[in-house]
């Protein structure tokens, strides 16, 4: 009940015995509903959808250039992924956050990617493995984001499915 807005209905309702706790109620500030000032059109989702077209284009590309800017991509994208895993993680086991509890974007945003970042370009049976399960685990996912008890912005929903592309993309990769 910290939202000035909650402890005031929660104090109208609050008894004490018989007698309600509160007999009146003054208000001292009236909020002011804000204007949208920002009317930028680079918003989250835009990011998020650019990021999902260059993944998708590197993935079809079959120029040289593009391989190899794949490479540099894919390890930045996995490793800042990684680290956002392990920062969720943190959050979550790591300190008392109540609100950081149980929070389901480590199921895409694999902690374990941090390592997997600088294997990528390894030819090894376990990389091509890893790949193949978090592919198959990104589309779970996404598929199971109507039955998930966390509702996740949709922002995500674009790097969810540019994870399972890459991912698959990565296994595949001879």
């Amino acid at each position: 009940m910290y939202l000035p807005e909650y402890l005031m209905k929660g104090f109208d309702s609050a008894t004490v015995g018989d007698h309600h706790l509160v007999r009146s109620k003054k208000i001292l500030l009236r909020s002011i509903p804000q204007q949208n000032e920002n009317t930028s059109w680079f918003t989250p989702i835009v990011f998020t959808m650019s990021l999902l077209i260059a993944g998708l284009l590197l993935s079809f590309i079959k120029k040289n250039w593009a391989r190899k800017a794949g490479n540099i991509f894919d390890i930045a994208y996995f490793l800042i992924l990684g680290l956002s895993g392990c920062f969720m993680l943190f959050m979550w086991f790591g300190t008392d956050h109540e609100l950081c509890r149980d929070n389901f974007n480590v199921l895409w945003a694999l902690p374990t990617h941090v390592i997997m970042a600088f294997f990528i370009l390894k030819k090894k049976t376990f990389v091509k493995k890893y790949f193949l399960f978090t592919g198959i685990l990104s589309f779970l996912v996404l598929l199971s984001l109507p039955i998930l008890p966390q509702e996740l912005n949709t922002a995500f929903i674009p790097l969810i499915l540019l994870s399972g592309i890459r991912s698959l993309y990565r296994s595949q990769k001879k």
